[in-house]
């Protein structure tokens, strides 16, 4: 299967603009965070092979968190850290924390779902529940996109 990145990725490549680079790949990885379609990853051999060397920074020796403290919020700030320390180590385990993260909360919405078919009388209404877990679900990704736009808009306030 050929690999058509977005635009954004495109366009950022084409002009060999690192910061717009890194922020199409987090952009892969804030929609597919269990990366499924195996997107990340082609995205980033698409920069690789199009001459791009200085994707990677050397990491900042930040120590990451244990796995039992890996939740969508750290997945958040781990999102956002890498606008600010673009290194392979944490995108590898932002990688992973993301798999590990979005994948069991997978599970777990369909073992839920599973039993509120079953518990048809039960007093809570569903929607509210579906919404609560979707803004739930998304609010760490949301804070780090916003925290990602807050240090592009610095640093082109600063360039000028």
């Amino acid at each position: 299967m050929t690999f058509q990145p977005i635009q954004a990725l495109q366009k950022a490549v084409e002009s060999k603009n690192i910061r717009n680079i890194r922020s199409a790949i987090s952009s892969y990885m804030v929609s597919d965070p269990t990366d499924s379609r195996g997107e990340i990853h082609r995205a980033v051999r698409h920069v690789e092979s199009n001459g791009i060397k200085n994707l990677w920074e050397p990491h900042d020796n930040e120590q990451f968190k244990n796995k039992n403290e890996w939740d969508k919020e750290y997945y958040g700030v781990l999102q956002a850290e890498l606008m600010f320390n673009f290194s392979k180590e944490r995108f590898n385990h932002a990688l992973e924390v993301g798999r590990t993260v979005y994948r069991k909360n997978s599970k777990e919405n369909n073992n839920t779902s599973k039993t509120s078919a079953t518990s048809k009388w039960d007093n809570k209404s569903p929607s509210n529940n579906r919404n609560e877990s979707d803004i739930k679900k998304f609010l760490p990704v949301l804070i780090g996109i916003g925290v990602a736009a807050a240090a592009v808009i610095i640093y082109l306030v600063n360039k000028e």
